[in-house]
């Protein structure tokens, strides 16, 4: 690992990248390997000659184990189809510069399984005269040799060869340099995701909440993670940190889409939504959309004036509409707690009201109706006795 400016062969210095520098080696061709092929095809008397690969590429792979199919990282292509590059090569160096997601993955490899994948493809050229050929078929008892020589050059033989070779094994003979930045591997950038609708109860008509998210993965792959649920029955989970198994493009957004399903079962699978990699996955539903209210209400009372007044117990019964039908909640004070303040959230229709009654009751029983003009958009409300002349006395 090198958190410094790599430097390649020689004086090439190459900035923020990571990179694998590999010698390749050609087999010697020898007199006596050209005598014994001529000997195998009986044809001792034609003259053999060596033909150079004019194009090669190298594909850097994933591991196959870890992704489950191959996917090229990087290449590095090498090819030359005029006479120049027809001598006879011994030995090339292949520099193959990795992406940072490339570059990930190929740590991942090496940490794993300490292995690298490779497929190598290759070319023979030739120069080939097809008049000559044509002109023999027709007429073979006529002299060719003073036609003109027209000659094109043709791909005649090629392949691919898949490499997977031991790092520790064949690094000094075949690896001349492997340097992953660590400036550049930020290990899969992980993803927060939030969802506050059962958590801070905003959907009390949702059961669960599923989100899938999607990245640009390399070669144009999408890379989703598995399903993800927030649910009622979790309603404390409103957060999760996740990390894609393979390595997104950092320069492409990510897109999400989110599956509802209500306390009846209903299933409403929303649109896909892109997001900047980076930013906050938030799926919880945006105020527009949402079909109710919250209210967050504290009530507080004096307990010990509770008893000096000669009162047993005071109550708050908040009235409100949840999805078209009318609900209560009701908050009580009594002289057996030391209990003063209490706090509770109201989830309501949108655009409906909330109203409240007081009630007081004497330690001889009798209920008397308080003061219900109270404004409770405040979100805090305090119940002090009623003065004797605002009592309305009931029949307990």
């Amino acid at each position: 690992m090198s958190r410094s400016k790599a430097k390649g062969q020689g004086d090439v210095v190459i900035d923020n990248f990571s990179i694998i520098q590999l010698n390749l080696k050609a087999s010697r061709i020898t007199q006596s390997k050209i005598k014994g092929l001529a000997a195998d095809l009986n044809i001792s008397e034609a003259n053999l000659l060596p033909i150079p690969i004019q194009k090669f590429e190298f594909n850097l792979l994933s591991g196959i184990e870890s992704i489950g199919k191959k996917v090229v990282l990087a290449s590095h292509l090498n090819s030359s189809y005029d006479n120049e590059g027809s001598d006879l090569w011994e030995e090339k160096n292949i520099t193959i510069q990795l992406s940072k997601e490339a570059a990930q993955l190929v740590d991942d490899n090496l940490e794993k399984f300490n292995e690298l994948g490779l497929v190598f493809a290759f070319s023979y050229f030739t120069n080939f005269s097809s008049l000559i050929e044509e002109d023999l078929l027709k007429n073979p008892e006529e002299n060719h040799d003073t036609k003109e020589n027209e000659t094109e050059l043709i791909q005649f033989k090629s392949g691919l060869v898949d490499l997977s070779f031991d790092v520790d094994r064949w690094k000094d003979s075949c690896i001349k340099e492997l340097v992953l930045n660590e400036e550049v591997l930020p290990r899969y950038h992980p993803i927060q995701l939030i969802c506050y609708d059962f958590s801070d109860r905003l959907r009390p008509d949702l059961l669960a909440k599923k989100v899938i998210i999607c990245g640009a993965g390399l070669g144009n792959r999408q890379t989703c993670t598995k399903e993800l649920e927030f649910s009622a029955t979790e309603p404390d989970l409103n957060a999760i940190s996740l990390k894609f198994k393979f390595p997104i493009l950092f320069n492409k957004p990510l897109r999400y889409r989110v599956t509802e399903i209500d306390l009846t079962g209903n299933v409403s699978v929303k649109q896909w939504i892109n997001v900047d990699l980076g930013h906050v996955v938030d799926i919880s539903t945006p105020n527009e959309e949402m079909k109710f209210d919250t209210q967050s209400i504290e009530v507080q009372t004096d307990i010990l004036k509770l008893k000096s007044d000669g009162f047993r117990e005071v109550s708050l019964t908040l009235k409100y509409l949840l999805e078209g039908y009318e609900k209560t909640k009701r908050i009580v004070f009594d002289t057996h707690t030391s209990n003063e303040i209490v706090s509770t959230n109201i989830y309501y229709d949108k655009g409906s009201a909330l109203s409240y009654d007081i009630n007081w009751m004497h330690t001889n029983g009798n209920m008397l109706a308080g003061d219900n003009s109270m404004d409770i958009s405040t979100g805090f409300v305090f119940l002090a006795p009623p003065k004797n002349e605002v009592i309305q006395q009931t029949k307990g």
